[in-house]
């Protein structure tokens, strides 16, 4: 469903509420006053300059909490959401009563909504929700909350967020968002009650609706719903009612070719006409604009303008997915006398000669196979099933009507023309064919349950037929997709007991080894694979069976024995096919074994070209833990580097940025340290133990540079933000002594007091 709608501007979350200063002192108003107008005038970096000195200077101040907000603000403009969050979490916490307290919760939410952390993002929604907000932060919050929980698929969660807002919130802006947005999570499910609902939802939008853009999105919404569930004629009538109320409006624009569909569908040719002559008939739609027109001119007997419009189409479009379309059905106005060469000049003069008929078509169906034209042999096959079902050749012009629609994977209406000549002509020799075939069509149409049971069928009523075979394999197959677990192994089972030299005997192994895997019954599970393994087949399937058995063999404690199975690989032609994700478990189960030599190995296998960047990135961290572990330093380092050069937003950036700036601390090099933890800290992948290592490092390259007061800051920055029963007590120590070397002592016992109040079991820290 497309999202081309826009959210409210959400004004009064994000404008600064002008509140009144006659409290503060001369100095500190016309400070705020200088702020403001910086802040207004988007130099947000001053401003923030400006705020920062007001709470500094005036540390009592009554109005903390607004400053603090702005502040936040700044920072969340700037592009800096830790300083933001800082900010907007004091206010939420610290002060209960401000006015600015649910705002800056809401907007502490944001900023992690706007981060990717959608988790985060619904606590907090929830955490503001729970202090009763103001209506207009109660309505935003809610569907903001919709919306981060439809980021993590959990739609029925959404669903009675989206409802809260319909329900509880009809006079704010989000009320009609909510409507649709409820509408489109309740359309995109299976249940027809919430189709139904659904379409109401966004009625009402197109009833009432705040503007002309929403009431737009309604109608679209209705038109497209009604569409999808095949009401043509009402999804025609609510695309009209879009481009008649919005006719310059977006989705009226783009759905130009869905209204003349649907009044085509909807028998409404002249309609559907007069939609595809207004189009320009311009681009990628051309070709189907032009195929519509000329059906519905067909529809509406007019024959020869039907002709022309079909021959422009072939002519300016001959290899448009409707070419094939159009020449069966200018075919279908120009009978032709059933020879090869002949047979399109002479169609006209054999149309209407009844007691030919079924013999011409029948000629021209087989001179057109003969041509390798399949569309021309379609047409007629088609027409000899339709109109002569009863002759001695509907049977098998049925069954090649089906093989062709299959070769051009039409397989839905392959599969039921199949499905005809076995209920039709039951007795027929074609009959075990056109069942095989039914049931593969229905597979690939992605229907397995008719599948099956065209299979079944075979199996049951032709068991002597050499396609029983394969029908039993590929029956357990679409088992397999249905997860009718039991039901496929028993499929499997009977073919390697009924056919035990089958050519799917391999496979059928394969299938009951991951099947078996799956119930857990892991013993049984590696017998199957190991024959997979041993059996001269199909390399890919090989490299599939290898994977299967090294979490079989994991999920059995035979951790060992899987590693040693493909270390042994490595380097020969079977090992250049093992997944990359079997590659990194073994790397890392080698690093985690501290077999550094044998976890370069692996890893280096991750770097050959064919791998994708990620795998590469992967690798490279991997190599540099390992060669720390042989103490080869430089070599890590090597690693690390290409680690970061690669980027991304993977972990792995984060780490190697840390481990990079440990090396930089030991060598001295105590800026580039610095940069290697900043770039680790601000690194959007990094996980929280990563950012507070980061913090630490800054703090301790800081301190070897003698700037004591940014170390003080890093250090106190880990107590503040993080709970790490190691880190923390350290960087507490570490501020502590940066305080005190600049001249703090009261700063310096206080985090003293801190460490000992968090941690009172650890013993003081040393004096050096």
């Amino acid at each position: 469903m497309s999202r081309r709608f826009l959210l409210p501007g959400l004004c009064v979350m994000g404008c600064l509420v002008a509140v009144a200063t006659a409290q503060l002192a001369e100095e500190g108003r016309a400070r705020l006053v200088l702020a403001d107008g910086l802040f207004a005038r988007e130099m947000f970096a001053l401003a923030a300059q400006e705020y920062e000195a007001i709470l500094r200077e005036e540390p009592d101040l009554p109005e903390a909490d607004i400053v603090h907000f702005r502040l936040g603000e700044c920072y969340r403009r700037a592009g800096k959401p830790l300083d933001a969050d800082k900010h907007f979490r004091l206010v939420f916490k610290d002060y209960p009563e401000s006015k600015f307290r649910h705002r800056a919760g809401f907007r502490r939410a944001g900023l992690f909504m706007d981060a990717g952390h959608y988790d985060a993002a619904a606590d907090l929604y929830r955490a503001v929700l729970k202090e009763s907000p103001p209506s207009d932060v109660a309505a935003a919050s809610w569907y903001l909350l919709g919306e981060a929980l439809l980021k993590l698929d959990r739609d029925t969660d959404a669903i009675t967020a989206f409802e809260k807002v319909v329900k509880d919130f009809k006079g704010s802006e989000f009320h009609a968002y909510g409507l649709l947005k409820l509408g489109q999570v309740l359309v995109r499910g299976e249940d027809k009650a919430g189709h139904v609902r659904a379409l109401k939802l966004f009625q009402q939008v197109a009833d009432n609706p705040p503007d002309a853009r929403l009431g737009a999105e309604g109608w679209f919404q209705v038109a497209e719903t009604l569409y999808r569930a095949g009401d043509f004629e009402k999804s025609a009538d609510a695309y009209r009612k879009l481009g008649k109320a919005y006719p310059k409006d977006i989705r009226t624009i783009e759905s130009g070719m869905r209204a003349a569909w649907a009044n085509h569908n909807a028998s409404r040719y002249a309609d559907a006409l007069r939609l595809c002559e207004v189009s320009e008939a311009k681009g990628a739609d051309a070709a189907e604009w032009v195929y519509l027109k000329a059906n519905c001119l067909r529809q509406l007997l007019r024959h020869d303008a039907a002709v022309s419009a079909y021959r422009a189409l072939i002519v300016a479009h001959p290899d448009s997915r409707f070419g094939s379309a159009a020449r069966y059905e200018l075919a279908l106005a120009l009978y032709n006398d059933g020879k090869h060469k002949e047979a399109v000049a002479e169609a006209e003069d054999l149309v209407g000669r009844d007691q030919l008929q079924k013999d011409i078509y029948w000629l021209l169906a087989e001179s057109y196979a003969a041509l390798g034209r399949a569309d021309d042999a379609v047409q007629y096959y088609r027409l000899i099933a339709r109109d002569f079902p009863g002759s001695d050749v509907a049977c098998e012009a049925t069954y090649r009507l089906a093989y062709h629609l299959q070769s051009r994977s039409d397989f839905t209406q392959a599969a039921e023309k199949f499905a005809q000549v076995s209920t039709r002509w039951p007795d027929h020799d074609l009959v075990p064919r056109a069942l095989f075939a039914a049931g593969y069509c229905w597979s690939r149409a992605d229907s397995d349950e008719k599948a099956v049971a065209g299979w079944s069928t075979l199996v049951q009523k032709h068991a002597t037929d050499p396609l029983v075979e394969e029908a039993i394999f590929q029956k357990a197959m679409s088992e397999v997709r249905l997860k009718r677990d039991a039901d496929a192994l028993s499929s499997l089972r009977e073919l390697r007991r009924r056919f035990p030299k089958s050519a799917f005997a391999v496979e059928s192994a394969y299938w009951e080894g991951r099947l078996l895997q799956q119930a857990e019954h892991y013993a049984d599970a590696e017998a199957s694979l190991r024959l997979v393994l041993d059996a001269d087949t199909r390399p890919d399937l090989k490299r599939e069976a290898q994977l299967a058995l090294a979490y079989v063999l994991q999920s059995q404690d035979k951790d060992e024995e899987a590693a040693d199975r493909f270390q042994k690989l490595l380097g020969t032609p079977e090992g250049d096919g093992l997944s990359e994700s079997l590659l990194e478990w073994l790397a890392q189960y080698r690093l985690d074994k501290k077999d550094y030599v044998a976890c370069i190995d692996a890893a280096e296998q991750l770097l050959v070209d064919k791998r994708v960047g990620k795998w590469h990135q992967s690798g490279c961290y991997i190599l540099g833990r390992a060669y720390e572990g042989l103490g080869k330093s430089a070599e890590a380092g090597k690693a690390y580097a290409q680690v970061i050069e690669l980027g991304g937003e993977a972990s792995y950036v984060a780490e190697a940025s840390l481990a990079l700036g440990d090396a930089a601390m030991a060598a001295g090099e105590f800026e580039k340290a610095g940069s290697y933890f900043e770039r680790a800290a601000t690194h959007p992948g990094g996980t929280i133990s990563a950012r507070a290592r980061a913090y630490a490092g800054q703090g301790r390259a800081a301190r070897a540079t003698g700037d004591f007061d940014k170390a003080a800051r890093y250090f106190m920055s880990v107590a503040i933000l993080y709970n790490d029963p190691v880190l923390v007590p350290d960087c507490l120590a570490q501020a502590a002594a940066c305080l005190k070397t600049s001249g703090d002592d009261e700063g310096a016992d206080r985090a003293l007091s801190e460490r000992k109040a968090r941690y009172p079991d650890l013993p003081a820290p040393s004096n050096d």
